[in-house]
């Protein structure tokens, strides 16, 4: 189905390194126009996919021939794997950690934590200083305490004619840094 954005949305995608959360992955697997809408869209960016995202899609599949169409798919030269290196993973790890303490300092009332994957894609955010950009249907799972959603992609499903939208998350380095000192702080007290 079609994909929506506005122009300095496009602007906003070229030549970055993007993040792909697996919702969106798994849409436009669902959907040959949606993917080819997507793939215009995306077609001066880099594509990046974490290996615990790759697995979140492959995961659960148990007919053989789904799973192959799958594993086809995610192993397209357009999908970039992010490094995948023990260092950099101990790094991640670390962040994530402060991370769930910042969102557990901020949580909301009957809000649960984000799940372990998305604690993994916004600490290589932040490893990378904010240089990736991230798409994903769960915003609500990357704050408005340290991200700033900077763009939307709209897609219209296959059947119903619904909408369901994007976001386009980037790393606020001075929200972190802030929430960073916040938690320092906190950490003192106690």
């Amino acid at each position: 189905m079609p994909i929506f954005v506005s122009d300095d949305c496009k602007n906003l995608l070229r030549e970055q390194y993007v993040l792909l959360d697996n919702d969106f992955i798994g849409e436009i697997f669902n959907d040959e126009n949606c993917f080819e809408n997507a793939m215009e869209l995306l077609s001066q960016s880099y594509l990046m996919v974490e290996p615990l995202t790759k697995f979140e899609f492959l995961r659960d599949i148990f007919i053989p021939r789904q799973r192959e169409l799958r594993e086809k798919f995610i192993a397209q030269e357009i999908f970039i794997p992010t490094p995948l290196h023990s260092d950099i993973y101990k790094k991640i790890f670390d962040n994530a950690l402060t991370l769930s303490k910042i969102y557990s300092h901020h949580k909301e009332k009957n809000r649960a934590c984000p799940s372990v994957i998305d604690l993994i894609l916004a600490s290589r955010m932040v490893l990378i200083g904010g240089r990736y950009l991230l798409i994903t249907s769960n915003a609500k799972d990357f704050p408005g305490i340290i991200f700033d959603v900077i763009g939307t992609i709209v897609v219209q499903q296959k059947g119903d004619g619904t909408l369901k939208t994007f976001g386009i998350l980037k790393l606020n380095l001075t929200k972190f840094n802030l929430c960073i000192e916040e938690l320092s702080k906190l950490e003192k007290t106690e």
